[in-house]
């Protein structure tokens, strides 16, 4: 685990293997880790989060907000993503949580379908 000060907290991170990339990803497990991250990065274990929900305007993400969540995103699922994919992160230009969603599911090469459970 790795730790940083993030908002005058310690915040952990946990570092995956290379099993993570072999992993069989499906819709519904990319979508609960996607959870996992935004409750981490916003310090809120208490969220109830939809794929509908906007990450500014339902979660509260700020840009420090959103640069926590892509980093998170980039370690939890092991990827490589361009600095463009991260910069529409940050940027808000991913604004809903299956915005995201879509966007890790296209880089670990699963189709993506709604999950049935929209809740976490």
């Amino acid at each position: 685990m790795v730790y940083k000060r993030y908002r005058g907290r310690n915040v952990h991170f946990t570092f995956f293997g290379s099993n993570t990339m072999a992993q069989s990803w499906t819709s519904e497990l990319i979508f609960e880790k996607v959870v996992i991250i935004i409750k981490e990065a916003m310090d809120n274990d208490n969220l109830d989060i939809t794929l509908t929900d906007k990450l500014a305007e339902n979660i509260g993400a700020e840009s420090l907000d959103f640069a926590d969540i892509s980093m998170r995103t980039v370690l939890k699922f092991g990827l490589r993503m361009e600095s463009s994919v991260l910069e529409a992160l940050i940027f808000n230009q991913y604004s809903t949580v299956e915005d995201l969603c879509k966007a890790v599911a296209e880089r670990l090469e699963v189709q993506w379908t709604a999950p049935h459970t929209s809740h976490a």
